[in-house]
């Protein structure tokens, strides 16, 4: 599975509004049985702290593939 792109809004921020929706989407893999959830995200800093979301939720990264987003945009 993948998943591109997940966003609220910047008054819902810090409320666990995307761990929520992070679990929802992990229980839903779960009854597809699924094995595997990719998450898109640019290497960018305006990401960083989105890359962070991640990571304190027990993603890590597998890859990076230079300049997909735009050069000098991993």
């Amino acid at each position: 599975y993948n998943l591109r792109a997940m966003a609220t809004r910047n008054d819902r921020r810090g409320q666990g509004t995307g761990s929520k929706l992070i679990a929802c989407c992990a229980e839903q893999l779960a009854e597809r049985q699924g094995r595997v959830l990719l998450v898109e995200t640019s290497s960018s800093d305006t990401f960083a702290e989105t890359r962070d979301f991640y990571l304190r939720r027990g993603f890590r990264e597998e890859a990076r593939i230079t300049g997909f987003w735009a050069e000098g945009d991993d």
